[in-house]
């Protein structure tokens, strides 16, 4: 899977706003710490990481909607 080098365009355009609230996740947390790294260094500062992404959340029993 690669990059989506639209990402932090995207981000930046929807919000502007540095210190906006952010909760990142993906399927296994890999791509959200990349995620996050990048809207680091674009001087985002309010990034929480999703730990193990969805697979640990659906591995510890909290509620999923299928």
């Amino acid at each position: 899977m690669s990059p989506n080098p639209d990402f932090l365009a995207a981000v930046q355009a929807a919000f502007p706003e540095k210190d906006t609230p952010f909760l990142v996740g993906c399927k296994s947390g890999v791509r959200s710490m990349k995620a996050i790294a990048q809207m680091q260094s674009a001087g985002y500062t309010d990034l929480s990481n999703l730990e193990g992404g969805f697979d640990a959340w659906a591995g510890t029993d909290l509620p999923v909607v299928k």
